[in-house]
């Protein structure tokens, strides 16, 4: 990969950071420190290598790599030191076998190493626009939020619904408007995204899998000189050289007017506009998370929301739902019951009123009464005994409530009849 006469922005970890050299050297250097953070990533017992105790480095040693891949010692540190060396196709692949490359991270090597698959785009050296087909194609995506970009996240344009929910202006600014930017310069980002943080993450891995590819771009310079000098975790996130790939999956949002979305999103590359593709949020039609998503739209760009038909249900608080005279139940005829004459009980036989235990102590008909040496006037308390001994017959233990305590010789307590209920009507 040929980049000469251009220059581009790198991050020197160590130095805490950003400086610019010439394109060429960058891309040897963005090599050198890509096998460094992978072979530092490395388990080495999962490689086959034993592990003691007087391991001063994480990862595998220059010594260990080099041995896998088939490479003497001195080329393989040649390499990490981003000397101008050859490296071919072979060499790469036992590297990457010897580091235990992702899928990506694969692809990342050779591209770095100008060693990329030719089925990939090309390197974008100039500015991706949005011409009126593409912005065209991005409205009529509506309702579901789309929106054109570069490798680099700047948006180029987009459709009503991606304005509500990104909170874009309507028309695109003067300046560049970066998707990246917004996300780690704008703190509603962190409450609109739940997983922002492992979402921020992953976009910066996407972005540094296509850097091989962008060295020489001036945008893509400006754009990480930027976001290093202003976020940290950019900085450190930049400089672990952890590369993804972009896969369709679901993203969660939350908005207080209708609480969590769940949308999918897809990207689609544009032929024929190198550099541009164009990312689609959805939900399945007819399910509420698109009924939500129409609210949302709707209430974020000042449109009317529909009234709901005529005889549907309104919704308010206390309120009863209407019901169509057509449609009401009719009145159900209710028998009523007949009355039953009850016979009355039978007379009671009146009690005495007052008699006495043999002891002496006098009970009526609410229990054994207290004498004064006892605690009279006071009620006694629930399962506790009453003053008094009882004769013979008469429960151990008085309750409150003014139960009866018994049967006594001398006051027979008589049995009332029980009533007869009239027959019930179901």
């Amino acid at each position: 990969m040929d980049f000469s006469g251009h220059t581009t922005t790198v991050v020197d970890a160590a130095a805490g950071k950003v400086r610019t050299v010439a394109a060429n050297d960058v891309s040897r250097q963005e090599l050198a420190d890509f096998l460094k953070s992978r072979r530092r990533k490395v388990n080495p017992a999962a490689v086959g290598i034993p592990v003691n105790r007087r391991r001063r480095v994480p990862g595998l040693r220059r010594e260990e790599v080099a041995q896998l891949s088939g490479v003497s010692l001195t080329w393989y540190t040649w390499l990490e030191q981003g000397r101008n060396i050859n490296v071919s196709r072979e060499v790469l692949g036992g590297i990457a076998r010897a580091l235990a490359l992702a899928p990506a991270e694969r692809a990342h090597l050779f591209r770095l190493a100008g060693e990329g698959d030719p089925c990939e785009p090309e390197a974008v050296e100039e500015e991706p626009t949005a011409t009126d087909d593409v912005s065209g194609f991005v409205e009529l995506l509506a309702p579901n939020p789309a929106y054109a970009m570069t490798p680099w996240f700047d948006l180029v344009a987009w459709n009503r619904p991606a304005a509500a929910l990104m909170g874009l202006p309507r028309q695109r600014p003067a300046g560049a408007l970066n998707a990246l930017a917004m996300m780690f310069e704008d703190e509603r980002w962190r409450v609109t995204m739940p997983d922002w943080e492992r979402e921020a993450r992953w976009i910066v891995g996407l972005l540094r899998a296509a850097s091989a590819q962008q060295l020489a771009n001036p945008r893509f310079g400006e754009l990480i000189r930027h976001l290093s000098d202003t976020s940290e975790l950019f900085r450190a996130w930049w400089t672990s050289h952890d590369v993804e790939e972009f896969t369709p999956s679901v993203r969660r949002l939350w908005y207080p007017e209708v609480g969590e979305l769940r949308l999918n999103y897809m990207r689609f590359v544009v032929e024929g506009r190198p550099g541009l593709s164009v990312v689609v949020h959805f939900a399945p039609p007819g399910s509420p998370e698109a009924e939500r998503l129409e609210r949302l739209v709707r209430a974020r760009s000042g449109a009317p929301v529909p009234a709901p038909p005529a005889g549907a249900p309104v919704e308010s608080a206390g309120a009863a739902e209407p019901v169509d005279a057509a449609e009401a139940p009719a009145p159900v005829a209710m028998e009523v019951p007949v009355p039953v004459a009850v016979p009355e009980p039978p007379a009671r036989p009146e009690a005495p009123a007052v008699a006495e235990y043999p002891d002496g102590v006098p009970v009526t008909a609410a229990g054994p009464a207290l004498t004064p040496g006892s605690g009279a006037g006071r009620r006694p308390a629930e399962g506790r005994p009453v003053s008094g001994r009882p004769a013979d017959g008469v429960g151990q233990y008085g309750t409150a409530g003014g139960r009866r305590h018994g049967p006594h010789p001398a006051a027979p307590t008589p049995l009332t009849p029980r009533g007869r209920r009239g027959p019930s009507v179901r």
